[in-house]
């Protein structure tokens, strides 16, 4: 993974946002020698977003749900 501070970040953004949106890599961006946030492509993100919702309903399922889920699931 990339890290890159914020005064590489800032003199080169139109390069790197291509870059991560190309490569689909993310970049960390550091600030006093400390990760500080993350650059990555939008797909990847909205992939992620969409992850993380389906796993918040997962996560209320009932037993039987789950156990219903699984089935549906099975890929033998």
């Amino acid at each position: 993974m990339t890290i890159l501070n914020s005064a590489d970040l800032r003199n080169n953004l139109a390069q790197v946002v291509e870059t991560v949106a190309r490569n689909k890599k993310p970049v960390v961006v550091g600030r006093f020698g400390q990760p500080k946030a993350v650059l990555m492509d939008i797909m990847t993100y909205n992939w992620q977003k969409q992850v993380l919702n389906l796993l918040k309903k997962i996560h209320k399922l009932s037993s039987a749900e789950i156990e219903t889920l699984n089935i549906l699931l099975d890929d033998k």
